[in-house]
């Protein structure tokens, strides 16, 4: 096992602009080239979804098509500065549903100062208020299509 070098964190990073949302994690560099994910049963994981949610818990159970079974899962959902960890306990995953699985770097595990730690209810209606904002972003798009600006 090896600790994530800059090629890692570039990693990260050009996964979250890929998903267009923040990405806030410290992963472990972990080869799984012999034993496959067997080496990170029992570790506490970060698992990133194709919808761009976030899940860390327990990798208790895994096979060949990536399903995965995470025990005191949790989802952390950012919006802008706000976090939250959405306790979801034991949580069973679709292999084809997921985009990056990580070994969560517990010493580590620190966000950057300027996040601020918010309620369950908080983050919702934060999530609710950008899903309309985008909404309307791309109403307003399809409304000047007409206007030939290129």
């Amino acid at each position: 096992m090896s600790w994530a070098g800059p090629e890692d964190i570039y990693l990260s990073t050009s996964l979250a602009s890929y998903l267009d949302r923040p990405f806030f994690f410290q992963l472990k560099s972990v080869d799984i080239s012999q034993h496959g994910l067997n080496v990170l049963a029992s570790e506490k994981l970060l698992v990133l979804l194709r919808d761009g949610r976030k899940l860390m818990g327990i990798l208790r159970s895994f096979d060949q098509f990536a399903n995965a079974v995470l025990e005191g899962a949790c989802e952390r959902a950012i919006v802008g500065d706000l976090y939250c960890d959405i306790h979801l306990g034991l949580y069973v995953i679709r292999g084809e549903n997921v985009v990056l699985i990580g070994e969560l770097d517990l010493e580590r595990e620190e966000l950057p100062p300027h996040m601020t730690r918010v309620s369950e209810a908080e983050i919702k209606r934060a999530q609710k208020a950008e899903r309309e904002a985008t909404d309307l972003k791309g109403t307003m798009r399809k409304r000047m299509e007409f206007l030939d600006l290129d």
